[in-house]
């Protein structure tokens, strides 16, 4: 046997070990850099969550004080509150442009063109829920089973023992406003008419 076999073995093994090594740390280098960027990404999209929060708090408050009736008289009599909800209204349909989902987009102008187009109570209570809907799942990127009957069950006592509710929620929104005799603005333009037959 030459000498230099068995030195040729040990160097041998010796590079499949350093060879092995290195591959193994190039991988744990990248796990540990997918990590970090998972880490990264989780980072960034909690920051716009919370971000979106601020977006929506003062909106969704608002909204809700006047889906209450004691309280939007309060705002019909009061110029000031009239003002600070105009104000409200303004910079959320501005921040909502640049940040907001087209699902959150869409909702916020069905709710307040209706409320600009004599809308009847059941309705803007349906549109109000959806969205609600559309915003827990812009915030929080939910892909969730919740519903509109969830949202307003949280604030209407009745809701499952008035089947005129129920009906208004549930039904197809088209067979809704034929019923309420309603004809939502946006479903009244041939460009609005195109891009709802996309949805």
């Amino acid at each position: 046997m030459n000498a230099w076999q068995p030195l040729a073995v040990a160097l041998m093994s010796a590079v499949a070990a350093i060879s092995a090594a290195i591959f193994a740390g190039i991988v744990a280098l990248k796990i540990k850099g997918r990590e970090i960027d998972a880490q990264h990404i989780r980072d960034l999209e909690s920051r716009l969550s919370e971000k979106k929060v601020e977006m929506y708090k003062p909106a969704v408050e608002l909204f809700a004080k006047m889906m209450d009736a004691d309280w939007a008289q309060e705002l019909i009599d009061d110029k000031t509150k009239q003002r600070e909800a105009q104000r409200i209204r303004r910079d959320f349909a501005t921040w909502l442009t640049m940040y907001g989902s087209a699902d959150a987009l869409i909702a916020y102008r069905n709710f307040h063109q209706a409320g600009a187009n004599n809308v009847p109570p059941f309705i803007r209570l349906r549109l109000y829920a959806e969205l609600l809907l559309a915003i827990r799942q812009d915030i929080g990127g939910r892909d969730d089973n919740a519903t509109a009957i969830d949202i307003l069950a949280l604030t209407l006592d009745d809701i499952f023992s008035d089947r005129d509710v129920l009906s208004t929620v549930t039904d197809d929104f088209q067979v809704v406003c034929q019923r309420e005799d309603w004809n939502p603005p946006w479903l009244h333009t041939s460009h609005s008419i195109e891009k709802q037959s996309r949805r």
